[in-house]
């Protein structure tokens, strides 16, 4: 999919120019990740273009290099209070320690 990009395309442009759902559905089969077995139910389910993006955002805040969370809602079109909120969990004490910063003493 990126080489079939335009030459003239920039990193800023969308990678799937029209609907980018056939585009991920086809990355998830590629990759081995479209279908898997819910642990709980045992039932084989498929995944979209939306599963991968709280593990997207989890990424990008704990992998980026000095991110605010203004970049990452910017990235995600999402709201900062939404990243700090939902997404910015994997480490509590990651965010306790940037929160304890900004404190007082």
């Amino acid at each position: 999919m990126l080489a079939a990009r335009p030459e003239t395309a920039t990193e800023t442009d969308l990678l799937f120019t029209e609907s980018h759902r056939e585009g991920m559905k086809r990355l998830l089969k590629d990759a081995g990740l479209y279908e898997y077995r819910d642990p709980k139910t045992g039932k084989m389910l498929t995944r979209d273009r939306k599963s991968l993006r709280p593990t997207g955002i989890t990424l990008r805040l704990d992998k980026g290099d000095n991110l605010s969370h203004r970049d990452v809602a910017k990235w995600a079109r999402t709201s900062v209070q939404m990243v700090a909120d939902f997404y910015d969990q994997a480490h509590p004490e990651q965010v306790a320690e940037r929160v304890a910063g900004f404190r007082r003493e």
